[in-house]
């Protein structure tokens, strides 16, 4: 009965262990997620693909500024694209070298085609997620967005890849 607490606290040990790592994407000056994503604004879901382009602002701070965009297909009430195109900041905390949580926030313009959508409305998202550093070419990230588009609550899960530019 006393292996486990022991286990446990080994096993949260390795996770939260600052161990050396080659410096993946993230570590990059500049990089791009890309990824499939769902867009969920009240009953109607819309499947398509994100896209951030994001840059660190300061060398020693893991803060970084981009745009939080992408291209999602909406069908009901009838066929619908929206097209977010959202100034975005995040902070990658450095609590693990292998799995790190990020938080975000992104605020802007979103542009829509379709009978019943607006063409131009408002999205701000506040976005918590994890990177997973694979190697020094790509890491993998989770994320879920949760805000609103225009005054429907909305989420956005997002799984995809990080790459340098």
């Amino acid at each position: 009965m006393r292996f486990i607490p022991k286990a446990f606290i080994l096993l949260l040990v390795t996770v939260f262990s600052q161990g050396a790592r080659a410096a993946g994407p993230s570590d990059a000056t500049a990089v791009v997620h890309v990824g499939p994503a769902f867009m969920v604004a009240g009953a109607a879901v819309g499947p398509g693909v994100g896209i951030a382009i994001a840059r660190r602002i300061a060398q020693r701070a893991p803060v970084y500024l981009g745009l939080d965009s992408g291209m999602f297909f909406q069908a009901s009430p009838d066929l619908s694209i929206i097209v977010p195109a959202l100034p975005m900041v995040y902070y990658r905390f450095g609590v693990n070298n292998q799995l790190t949580p990020i938080l975000g926030l992104g605020l802007g313009p979103v542009l829509s085609i379709g009978a019943s959508v607006k063409f131009l409305d408002f999205m701000m998202l506040l976005t918590p997620g994890f990177q997973f550093n694979l190697d020094n070419e790509m890491d993998l990230f989770f994320r879920i967005s949760f805000g609103v588009r225009g005054s429907v609550v909305m989420f956005m899960p997002q799984l995809g890849a990080t790459f340098r530019l």
